[in-house]
């Protein structure tokens, strides 16, 4: 990726014009706003490995966009397959959910207020924003069991908490 002085000029501009409807296209993709903006930096690595291909397209914005569905897509499969693979467990160390730290007290907090597999679900769904297609697949139930306990959960930790007011 040896690019030159204009090359980077020029592609600095792409990325400055682009990313708001980039990153608006990586939001409706995925749930999640890192993911999205992992598919945007992979695929300004792409852009930058095929400057020369990429400027002199007649189209470059247009060019762009087709590399980040692309981009998006194999992020898709990929993490599909990890899911699939994967025994299911949440990350213990601290997230930073798009720029908005978790709270190092939320267990502390509310983890005994509902079931281990309730307190879990919950967790999943608000701090790692999984969607409910996504916690359905990694519970091997169908979609709607899946929203009916994320209601059913929902409703006894609100009930729980104003008990507690």
């Amino acid at each position: 990726m040896n690019l030159d002085n204009e090359q980077t000029a020029q592609i600095e501009a792409l990325y400055k014009e682009m990313f708001k409807k980039m990153y608006a296209y990586g939001r409706t993709v995925f749930s999640d706003c890192r993911l999205a903006e992992e598919a945007i930096q992979e695929t300004f690595i792409i852009v930058c490995s095929k400057a020369g291909q990429v400027l002199s397209s007649e189209n470059p914005q247009g060019w762009i966009m087709n590399a980040l569905k692309n981009v998006s897509r194999n992020i898709k499969r990929s993490r599909a397959y990890l899911n699939a693979a994967a025994i299911p467990t949440a990350p213990q160390e601290k997230i930073e959910n798009c720029g908005a730290h978790v709270d190092d007290h939320f267990e502390f907090m509310y983890s005994d207020m509902l079931s281990k597999e309730d307190y879990e679900l919950l967790k999943r769904m608000v701090i790692y924003n999984y969607t409910i297609k996504e916690l359905a697949q990694e519970l091997g139930i169908s979609e709607e069991a899946c929203k009916k306990r994320v209601q059913r959960t929902k409703k006894k930790l609100a009930e729980l908490i104003k008990k507690d007011l």
